[in-house]
């Protein structure tokens, strides 16, 4: 907490997502592919970081990881919704 990690490792990229694709998110922009992408980040960030040191999320602490994953993947499947700035352009993702 409150280092800075380089560009080229798995947390800078992984914090470039996060901080990115949750803006993009929040405000409904691209909502579909972004999620898509953060469901395959979470899953990676589960089996790297937690997986190894047990299998079960309740041991290794992965359940937010995993709760992530499955949030994103409602969104990717469902998309943003009515109040989202995709319903407003004129093509679908």
């Amino acid at each position: 907490p409150g280092q800075t990690a380089p560009m080229a490792t798995r947390f800078g990229v992984a914090g470039v997502l996060e901080f990115f694709g949750g803006l993009l998110i929040i405000i409904g922009l691209f909502t579909r592919p972004v999620a898509a992408i953060l469901v395959a980040e979470m899953i990676v960030a589960f089996f790297l970081g937690h997986f190894p040191r047990g299998g079960w999320p309740v041991e290794n602490q992965g359940e937010l990881a995993l709760l992530y994953a499955l949030i994103f993947m409602l969104l990717a499947v469902r998309g943003g919704g009515a109040f989202s700035v995709d319903e407003r352009l004129p093509w679908r993702l």
